[in-house]
């Protein structure tokens, strides 16, 4: 009854602050209730988006992994520097997702998304980064295809990068893995790299994602459809200029065989 009950007070007064109905489910439910419910209360009949986070096993192969950090290119990386490494990704990201309090998905296992069919704003972030503090990153209007991704190489990367020989370090995502990406690399000297199949662990952009979308989910309610690009360009900006990712590279073993 805790949830009804709740419903009808936020109904009828105009205080139902937070702490306001922690302490009316605790006067009227007793003490058997959890936190999870008031929350689930908040997000689900206040129209913000408490899920229950679902989890599967994840199709990560140890042995795959262990080629990924013994053999050299194009297999793996060993014996490439890594400062001469920039890892590159590209994640959804929406006004919605960014105020929903749900937790990650425990080692060994990755998080089967639920999501609502309109998530209301939302930008597609390609961001990569380096060991040496690099940040190359954009904010699309729409998905990830092979024109976007060569766009965003072209503009926001190569100019940046021009006379280094740098190794690209992005997963098998089928818009990373056309010709025409391939040869724009190959032409600017660089070398496309695969990333550790199915290990979002040591891929240091995923800490990257999960610090951009930590800041902005401590904004929270701050975030409207006005300021949400702007609020994440700022976190990309605020994050990369706050993030040791030189740590998070070595966190991520990408301590190249024959370099100290």
């Amino acid at each position: 009854v805790g949830p009804a009950l709740l419903h009808a007070y936020t109904i009828a007064s105009s205080h139902a602050t937070r702490d306001a109905c922690r302490v009316f489910l605790a006067l009227y439910c007793g003490r058997v209730h959890t936190r999870s419910l008031i929350s689930t209360y908040l997000h689900h009949a206040l129209n913000m988006s408490r899920q229950r986070l679902q989890t599967i096993p994840s199709e990560q192969d140890p042995y795959r992994v262990m080629l990924w950090h013994t053999q050299a290119p194009p297999v793996g990386h060993a014996g490439v520097p890594r400062a001469n490494l920039s890892n590159i990704d590209e994640m959804g990201i929406s006004l919605l997702k960014c105020r929903r309090t749900t937790g990650h998905a425990v080692v060994g296992t990755r998080a089967v998304a639920h999501q609502r069919s309109n998530p209301g704003v939302r930008f597609n972030l390609i961001a990569g980064v380096s060991s040496t503090g690099e940040l190359f990153f954009t904010i699309n209007d729409e998905n990830t295809d092979a024109a976007t991704f060569l766009a965003y190489l072209q503009n926001d990367v190569f100019p940046f990068i021009a006379g280094t020989s740098r190794h690209l370090m992005w997963d098998n995502l089928r818009v990373h893995l056309t010709l025409p990406i391939t040869m724009a690399c190959h032409a600017q000297g660089h070398v496309p790299l695969p990333c550790a199949p199915y290990n979002p662990d040591e891929s240091p952009i995923e800490f990257f994602f999960g610090e951009v979308e930590k800041y902005l989910r401590l904004k929270n309610y701050e975030l409207t459809e006005a300021n949400f690009r702007a609020e994440v360009h700022a976190a990309c900006v605020n994050v990369a200029a706050t993030m040791d990712l030189d740590a998070v590279c070595r966190h991520c073993r990408l301590e190249m065989v024959g370099y100290s």
